[in-house]
């Protein structure tokens, strides 16, 4: 018979304290802080580490388990370790072959004396890495570092994982089993194209693809030059908006793309290059704002050396306090600012703003200009543009002060604090772009638990927030922040945006709204006429998709909000549909 572990752990605890717990004239043991002293690795060991008012006279019951995703719940089948301790520090072995899943690790203390109150039940949980730094994807960066070039973090779906079909502001570029790409769609990413020769994989940034050959050539081409470039052995390849840079196969890295905006690798950042390599150091990862990149190389000592280039005001200046070895948890873009996390729970950004750092954090999101990063102890501290989401409001304090907060997501300007198994969420930022939460919503959600299985998508000034069977939209009409009436709100599968409009898949079928012009509504004959064929019905043609695969956006980063293009597609087996103002409206063959 399976059984909850906090039944197991904690039954002594409701018993020897049951006449405590009446008392409500005693003070609750308080847990201050919770963390891990070092990133679980597996094979290796890491330790549970807290701190409790008051500290003395008191038990620590724990429990560990393996979670195939961060915000899921310890079962018994999962369980690791368990026990009590009145130490300060937990040992905890992790074993081999788990990276990718996630160690969760939770403590409750009790009073000896019975002088206290028990506490809560503290939970945190952590990814689980072999030891290499490898969040490339990078999911809570403002531009997300996917092969399928987008932005926002929307839910890893099938799409996350699709390298077959890449889109850019005007076209697709799609790849099929047998290694042949081919073109849809027009701009200079066509017009410009080169012979396409077989490929191993596909690649897109805003205006430009490039493609990964069965010879582990690679081959860049867009808006930014008539003439493609070429870059011969590559390991792995890295887009941003207007620039690609490659890790080589001999440890080397080469770029193409727009000179002047990360295109073009500055002397000073080759030369620290050369010296990483001449020290055994291997480039492990590339990151990028909208007009620079990053690079870091893991060194001989175990830790990670940083090399940037593009535009300063971008990033690609490396601040003197960045240049020392550190040991790297994760790495953060917005639009114009990267910030570093390292294992000891300091954040340093720099870019458009002065070089800072921040102190206690555990994870790290992003809109255009802000950052926002949840503490070791659950709370919430912004930075960056307040119009962008770098102040909390009022209410998100009071929320975020509240409520031990588990993640957190964003549109351009405002962010969205999420505390799992708990009502309600806070918004705070740019009150037209999401930051403020109607009150007629706010009432609904703080009525509805919001739990792990609930996802957030966003344009640039909504957001929606949905499950299974719940969706909730807010924000500026014209982006898709008020929900019409003949949208369901049930059997949701996937929603996603681009800039202005929202594509959702719910019961076998898809439904769109927000700018009309971007997407937000499928020409269907007599609605939103499409310029190319006003006849033409492609609500009938996605009906008459034998399956419908993937749902995707094109013009999902545009580095000035002014520009209204955008668009969506949807896949089936061999076919895809496309409509807005950035793409030819049709049914194409694949």
């Amino acid at each position: 018979m399976k059984f909850n572990v906090l039944n197991l752990i904690f039954a002594i605890v409701l018993i020897t304290n049951c006449d405590i717990a009446f008392s409500q004239k005693l003070a609750v043991i308080q847990i201050e802080d919770l963390y891990l002293t070092s990133p679980p690795i597996e094979n290796k060991k890491t330790s549970i580490s807290y701190l409790v008012e008051p500290s003395d006279n008191i038990v620590i019951q724990y429990y560990t388990c393996i979670l195939n995703d961060e915000f899921s719940t310890c079962k018994s089948d999962d369980l690791l370790s368990s026990g009590e301790t009145e130490d300060y520090s937990i040992s905890v072995s992790i074993p081999k072959d788990l990276a990718g899943k996630y160690l969760s690790y939770c403590i409750s203390a009790i009073s000896k004396s019975g002088a206290y109150l028990p506490s809560e039940n503290e939970c945190r949980s952590e990814l689980i890495t072999n030891g290499d730094i490898d969040n490339k994807n990078a999911l809570f960066s403002y531009l997300n570092q996917t092969k399928n070039f987008s932005l926002y973090n929307a839910p890893i779906t099938d799409a996350k994982d699709d390298v077959s079909f890449v889109t850019s502001n005007s076209a697709a570029l799609s790849l099929s089993s047998e290694g042949d790409a081919s073109l849809i769609g027009y701009g200079s990413e066509v017009t410009n194209a080169p012979n396409l020769p077989k490929a191993k994989e596909v690649y897109s940034m805003l205006d430009g693809f490039a493609i990964k050959s069965e010879s582990d050539d690679a081959i860049i081409w867009g808006q930014f030059d008539t003439t493609p470039s070429y870059i011969n052995q590559v390991e792995e390849i890295f887009p941003a908006p207007y620039a690609m840079a490659a890790i080589l196969k001999d440890g080397g890295i080469n770029t193409a793309g727009d000179m002047v905006r990360g295109g073009s690798i500055s002397s000073e950042a080759q030369k620290r290059i050369d010296k990483l390599l001449s020290k055994d150091g291997l480039p492990k990862a590339i990151y990028h704002t909208a007009q620079a990149f990053l690079a870091v190389f893991d060194m001989p000592s175990g830790k990670q050396k940083l090399v940037a280039w593009g535009q300063s005001i971008y990033g690609g200046t490396l601040p003197d306090e960045m240049k020392s070895a550190l040991s790297i948890k994760d790495i953060v873009t917005s639009q114009d600012s990267f910030t570093v996390l390292d294992n000891d729970g300091n954040a340093y950004s720099w870019g458009h703003s002065p070089f800072e750092q921040h102190q206690n954090i555990q994870t790290v999101y992003a809109t255009r200009y802000a950052f926002a990063g949840i503490t070791t102890s659950g709370k919430v501290k912004a930075w960056g543009d307040s119009y962008y989401g770098g102040l909390l409001s009022s209410a998100a304090i009071d929320f975020t002060n509240t409520n031990p907060i588990t993640r957190l997501c964003a549109s351009d300007a405002s962010f969205v604090a999420i505390s799992d198994g708990n009502k309600g969420v806070a918004a705070w930022g740019n009150d037209y772009g999401a930051g403020y939460i109607p009150s007629n919503i706010q009432t609904e959600l703080d009525a509805t638990t919001i739990t792990d299985d609930f996802h957030c998508a966003s344009t640039e000034k909504a957001i929606a927030l949905y499950d299974s069977s719940h969706l909730f939209v807010w924000g500026d009409k014209k982006y898709g922040g008020a929900l019409p009436s003949n949208i369901p709100t049930f059997s949701i599968a996937n929603v996603i945006g681009n800039n202005h409009a929202f594509l959702m898949k719910a019961m076998d079928d898809v439904y769109a709204w927000g700018g009309l012009n971007q997407g937000g509504c499928i020409p269907d004959g007599h609605q939103c006429l499409s310029s190319d064929d006003s006849s033409l019905n492609l609500r009938s043609a996605i009906n008459d998709l034998s399956d419908i695969s993937q749902i995707g956006s094109f013009n999902t980063f545009s580095e000035f909000e002014e520009e209204v293009v955008g668009g969506f597609y949807v896949r089936g087996s061999g076919a895809v549909v496309m409509w807005g103002n950035s793409v030819p409206d049709g049914v194409f063959n694949e």
